[in-house]
């Protein structure tokens, strides 16, 4: 929470009241608005990006990019290099990132509410959308590139 506040994002937190078990009475683990989501991803450095790329959950904002997180193990360089977390929790769905190709970069968070349970599938709506979010974005970037 200290480091959120040095880097100005005010709404970035993580509760305080975590243990093993989780957080107390249901609360969140974490909040955010997306702003400061995103925004976090610009101050990534090479290990946590490392630690991301390799991570991933392929069901949102990436499910339709041409990524796989074991390629630079292969050496492959992959058209566009995915560094994001995907979340879920009592009715929300969030996704966040960096997304690289060889002439650009962005960083996108999205953030959907009144999902069906806990639990987020591929096949619900917010993955769903989020997917063709990422390839809008991704298709859009390729073509200024």
């Amino acid at each position: 929470n200290e480091t959120m506040s040095a880097l100005g994002l005010t709404t970035a937190r993580m509760n305080p009241e975590i243990t093993l078990e989780g957080a107390p009475g249901g609360e969140p683990l974490a909040t955010s608005t997306p702003r400061d989501l995103a925004e976090v991803y610009t101050h990534i450095d090479g290990p946590a990006k490392q630690i991301l790329f390799r991570q991933q959950h392929l069901s949102g904002l990436p499910r339709r990019l041409p990524h796989a997180a074991d390629a630079s193990d292969l050496g492959f360089n992959m058209p566009v290099r995915v560094y994001n977390k995907t979340g879920n929790g009592l009715g929300n769905c969030i996704d966040s990132g960096l997304f690289e190709t060889d002439d650009a970069s962005w960083v996108i968070a999205a953030m959907a509410t009144d999902q069906p349970d806990f639990a987020s599938r591929p096949d619900d709506l917010a993955p769903i959308a989020f997917g063709e979010i990422g390839e809008l974005l991704y298709t859009t970037w390729s073509e200024l590139g």
